[in-house]
C-alpha cells in the first residue's frame, strides 16, 4: 500500500540518439498486473530534451558510488553498456 506507482523502461532495442531510442515494453500489461500507476518511455524523453536516454544512472551512481578519495568510472552492462565518470567530492 506504500507504493504508488512503478517505473519501467523496458529493453532496449535499439538506441541512437539524438535520433530517438526504441525500448520494448508493456505498460499497460504491467499497469493491469500490479494495479499500480507505471510511468514509462522516460529514455524517450530524456533524448527529446536533448539528453542520452539514460537520465537516471548518471544520478544514482554519482549517490551510490561517489567518494571523497577517489574518482571512479562506472560501466553500466545493461542492454546498452554506457560509462559513467563519477568525479571525486
Amino acid at each position: 500500500s506504500d507504493i504508488a506507482g512503478v517505473a519501467v523502461h523496458g529493453q532496449t532495442i535499439w538506441h541512437a540518439p539524438p535520433v530517438g531510442t526504441w525500448q520494448l515494453v508493456d505498460a499497460a500489461r504491467v499497469a493491469e498486473r500490479t494495479g499500480l500507476a507505471v510511468i514509462t518511455d522516460f529514455r524517450a524523453r530524456d533524448i527529446a530534451a536533448g539528453g542520452e536516454g539514460a537520465p537516471l544512472v548518471p544520478l544514482a551512481d554519482a549517490m551510490l558510488f561517489g567518494d571523497d578519495a577517489a574518482a571512479r568510472i562506472l560501466l553500466n552492462i545493461g542492454g546498452m553498456a554506457n560509462l559513467t565518470i563519477v568525479p571525486q567530492r
